[in-house]
């Protein structure tokens, strides 16, 4: 019985200290200071879009409202063979600077998209972002800036849009959380993951690390398996954009179905992940997880033995999780997303169990009209 107690105990220790440690390598990435432009390099947007006739117009006018010279950037909006009217509204668009180019028939999937866009690029400096996104009117200054600093590849914030429904408030809090996870990984340079709606890096790199190849079939992953290839051999030229004027916004999933469909997608990316710091972070996260949620069951048939390891693991999460995601929301002025915090909390756990479950064992899903692996 005291054996089951000390293990608790010691989980709830170790998530302490894991939460504690990446808390610390955000707060390092977030001092890290962005070299103010003192020139203007050209760089080439890539947008890779599927169906985002609702969306492609706010993303091109954010873009266009940046604080970066027009005649130094270019936007190239690749379509995935749309079946919307996206094509149209792209070219009804009036920019001197905008592209429109269709993906060659018999190619599909986001990383031939980037591919083509890439191959088609005027400019080294390569910038992608997502077509259901918005970015920050600093957005392409401050990638650019970090040009100085010899970066070969950089990502930065990306949050989802707010919104006041529990759903949205669950989406918030995982995406702030992840870009804290992500912000520590690469400022310790222990892991290294990106997120591909705010992404940059050099054309000659991604020429170097032969692009995607080697997880072309895989259908996500355009971002962390490129950022992994580029900071192999060099990792102190990986960066973290903390810039608050650079944040990317993305659309929220409406509906739980169409969220689970997003989470399978990206969990099909994490078994194929040669990360070996990413995975003992997953790993331990999904073993603390799978750890509270057998003692929960176990309780009800031995409650003296697991119900007390029960709660030291459910409420130490519960208080250390509160913590680290209250100052996430405080630096992001977002602190109205906690009222639903203990429901996130909750739906948290199946979040996890589903994720650890299709990582392990994928299975198809739907994505934009597609059924894919």
């Amino acid at each position: 019985m005291i054996i089951v107690w000390l293990i608790a105990g010691f989980l709830s220790v170790c998530y302490a200290g894991l939460i504690t440690w990446i808390y610390k390598g955000w707060r390092q990435a977030n001092e890290s200071t962005v070299i103010p432009t003192v020139s203007f390099p050209g760089v080439s947007i890539l947008i890779p879009v599927r169906n985002e006739e609702n969306f492609i117009g706010q993303c091109i006018a954010s873009i266009l409202k940046c604080d970066y010279p027009k005649d130094k950037y270019e936007i190239i909006v690749i379509d995935d063979h749309s079946t919307d009217h996206t094509a149209e509204i792209v070219k009804s668009i009036p920019s001197t600077n905008l592209r429109f180019i269709r993906l060659a028939s018999g190619l599909t999937g986001k990383k031939n998209a980037i591919s083509t866009g890439i191959h088609s690029a005027m400019y080294d400096i390569i910038l992608c972002t997502d077509g259901d996104s918005r970015v920050g009117s600093g957005w392409i200054a401050s990638h650019s800036s970090l040009i100085v600093q010899g970066k070969n590849i950089r990502t930065g914030y990306v949050l989802p849009e707010a919104g006041d429904r529990l759903i949205e408030h669950f989406q918030w809090l995982d995406f702030a959380a992840a870009m804290a996870i992500t912000a520590n990984g690469i400022v310790r340079q222990k892991y290294f993951l990106a997120n591909g709606a705010n992404l940059c890096y050099s054309r000659h790199m991604f020429d170097c690390v032969g692009g995607f190849a080697g997880n072309e079939t895989i259908a996500s992953g355009d971002d962390i398996f490129l950022i992994k290839k580029m900071s192999k051999d060099d990792p102190h030229n990986t960066g973290f954009l903390a810039d608050r004027a650079a944040i990317v916004t993305t659309k929220a999933e409406s509906s739980w179905k169409a969220l689970m469909h997003q989470r399978k997608r990206w969990a099909g990316k994490s078994l194929n992940s040669q990360d070996i710091g990413l995975k003992i972070v997953q790993v331990f996260i999904f073993t603390f997880v799978l750890v509270t949620f057998v003692s929960f069951l176990l309780m009800w048939i031995r409650w003296e033995q697991f119900g007390i390891s029960f709660f030291i693991l459910f409420f130490s999460k519960l208080v250390v999780d509160y913590i680290f995601l209250r100052k996430l929301t405080i630096y992001f002025n977002r602190t109205d997303v906690m009222r639903s915090y203990f429901a996130c909390f909750l739906i948290y756990y199946v979040h996890i169990l589903m994720s650890g479950f299709h990582a392990l064992f994928p299975t198809a899903y739907q994505w934009k009209g597609r059924k894919s692996r």
